[in-house]
């Protein structure tokens, strides 16, 4: 038994409304504890289960029932294009699949041990794969869309302690409605139902987005008290006209994902002030959980694009090239955090999920920052090479992979919410931006591909991205 599990965690009146779906049920949180309960009593030994998530009861109840009971949930977009999912499985060997009856087409050989509403668990009659870690709860991917092997290992503790430290910084209770604008399987719209359930709040679990009417209905209807988004979220808010919020009961919204445009960030600031809305501007990553560090809303006019101070139980600290302390104020280094919400490390592989080794406690972010006098971090460049795609981390190179393996040499760059793809044949710049698209789902509006008739090389044989074009942000 975990030294946490659902039910010493959710320690409320059971009678409560835990979750409010779009269909209007009604979920108490003794509804969650007993659907996690029956659901989990079906697994042997400690297993591992891909958990193909969508914001529905569904997938909720898998992930308390495999992460919060002992065994480990790796949570994938149940959209995602099969042909990378099954790459998946080959790599982890799951011992189970929790499925919508849409998808079980695929699986038609395994055996049905569980059906809750519209979603089955599934036993792959794994026999000789690796043991997982004890502490091993979670698998989270470290990049949006692209079917990345790539998963951080996640224990409960960290979990948790993110949950409660959120949940203290937000001032977080049970009259909470958080709505559900993020997905379950990004670790942003993760940390919003954690630290929300820690919390005994309602959630409002919808899989409409936040540009379907359907979507705002939902919210006003059941009276939603928070929104969250990423700067790709909040852009199409001000287009759409942010005075619809004046019209709802949101009074907290809440923003990371990514750096927002100092321009909107300010009208931002400045709505919020004038409409008595209390808005945070936060900074994560997956690897520790999702939130690290956060800008107080009485500090954002003088802190304006700040990423803020850590949260609580959190600490920042600056490297030099020679990773020595930086301790003065207004000097670029190397961004490391450290708290016990920072994961243990990366899998690729099933094998890779026997321990609970790496880095643990203290991550190297891949950001440069400064620091002023009084103690706030502001990003001023990036080290690797992620770009955001509304709010989903991508993996340039990831990208690279998969037009390699169907059209051969090309060179990724990009900005947050924006791929260029360069390659050497003009004639199916048509068809790799379609296949991309749609082996990764990412919008083919941010994609564009366009010829170069030489890759640019350094005189080691490496790509020169810096004669591509260069590319900033965070």
């Amino acid at each position: 038994m975990p030294e946490f599990n659902a039910r010493s965690l959710l320690k409320f009146d059971n009678s409560r409304v835990a979750v409010i779906t779009e269909n209007g049920e009604h979920y108490s949180y003794e509804d969650l504890l007993r659907y996690s309960d029956e659901l989990s009593s079906c697994l042997k030994r400690k297993s591992l289960i891909f958990n193909f998530c969508e914001n529905n009861i569904e997938s909720l109840v898998g992930y308390l029932a495999f992460a919060f009971e002992g065994h480990a949930a790796l949570l994938i977009n149940s959209k995602q294009h099969f042909s990378l999912t099954k790459s998946l499985i080959d790599k982890y060997s799951p011992d189970y699949i929790w499925i919508n009856t849409e998808q079980k087409k695929y699986f038609s050989c395994q055996k049905v041990v569980f059906s809750l509403k519209g979603y089955h668990l599934l036993d792959m009659e794994q026999n000789t794969v690796s043991a997982l870690h004890k502490d091993l709860s979670l698998l989270l991917p470290t990049s949006g869309s692209t079917g990345s092997s790539k998963y951080v290992k996640l224990t409960l503790n960290n979990i948790i302690s993110n949950a409660k430290s959120i949940a203290q910084y937000l001032n977080l209770n049970e009259t909470e409605r958080p709505v559900t604008s993020l997905p379950m399987h990004y670790s942003f719209g993760l940390s919003v139902i954690n630290s929300h359930l820690v919390s005994g709040s309602t959630i409002l679990l919808t899989k409409f987005s936040f540009f379907q009417k359907e979507f705002w209905s939902f919210l006003k209807n059941f009276r939603a008290t928070s929104i969250s988004g990423t700067p790709f979220h909040f852009a199409m808010l001000d287009r759409l006209g942010l005075d619809n919020l004046n019209r709802t009961e949101i009074r907290v919204i809440t923003h990371a994902g990514g750096k927002m445009n100092p321009d909107l960030l300010k009208k931002m600031v400045v709505f919020c002030d004038q409409n008595s809305l209390v808005f945070f501007s936060m900074y994560g990553q997956t690897e520790a959980t999702a939130r690290m560090s956060f800008v107080p809303p009485e500090k954002l006019k003088d802190k304006l694009g700040s990423i803020g101070i850590p949260i609580p139980g959190g600490q920042f600290e600056l490297l030099d090239d020679a990773s020595n302390l930086i301790v003065d104020s207004g000097v670029e280094g190397d961004l490391v955090y450290s708290g016990e919400n920072v994961g243990w490390g990366y899998a690729n592989i099933r094998e890779d999920l026997s321990n609970c080794g790496g880095s643990g406690r203290k991550l190297h972010t891949g950001d440069r920052a400064i620091r002023d006098d009084d103690g706030y971090y502001y990003i001023v460049g990036r080290k690797t090479r992620f770009i955001k795609i509304y709010g989903n981390r991508i993996n340039l190179d990831d990208i690279e992979d998969l037009i390699h393996e169907s059209f051969g040499e090309c060179a990724c760059i990009g900005v947050d919410d924006s791929i260029i793809i360069y390659v050497t044949s003009d004639t199916k710049i048509a068809e790799i931006k379609a296949h991309i698209a749609k082996i990764t789902g990412i919008s083919s509006r941010v994609i564009e591909v366009r010829f170069i008739h030489k890759m640019p090389r350094t005189d080691n044989g490496k790509l020169s991205y810096s004669e591509l074009e260069p590319t900033h942000g965070y």
